[in-house]
């Protein structure tokens, strides 16, 4: 079991590529036999986070709406918007671009 109290020195920068996503905290990051778990809370809350950025998703992830909201557009998909309390899941390798209305934040799991 692991128990996470959470302020905001507790949170990381969320780099993809060269470029800084938001700000990560950790749960979990686990790498075993049967795959990859991670698990933890990621916020976008100010201008160090792009409000617009492709996303591909480099795992299965499962994810919370915890604050704000956000649209997802897919290449060959219609838009998704998320709101407080949505729960979405996405494939593996799965592109997007997302469009974040700040303060924003989620909970999300990846395997």
């Amino acid at each position: 079991m692991k128990k996470s109290s959470i302020g905001e020195t507790e949170y990381e920068p969320f780099i993809v590529g060269d470029r800084q996503l938001g700000e990560v905290h950790w749960l979990r990051q686990d790498a075993a036999e049967s795959g990859v778990v991670l698990a933890g809370l990621w916020k976008a809350e100010d201008a160090t986070t792009p409000r617009e950025f492709d996303y591909p998703f480099g795992y299965e992830e499962t994810i919370q709406v915890l604050e704000g909201s956000v649209t997802i557009d897919f290449p060959n998909s219609p838009s998704v918007t998320l709101r407080v309390g949505d729960l979405a899941s996405f494939t593996k390798g799965t592109t997007s671009v997302w469009h974040v209305q700040m303060p924003f934040k989620k909970f999300f799991v990846c395997s």
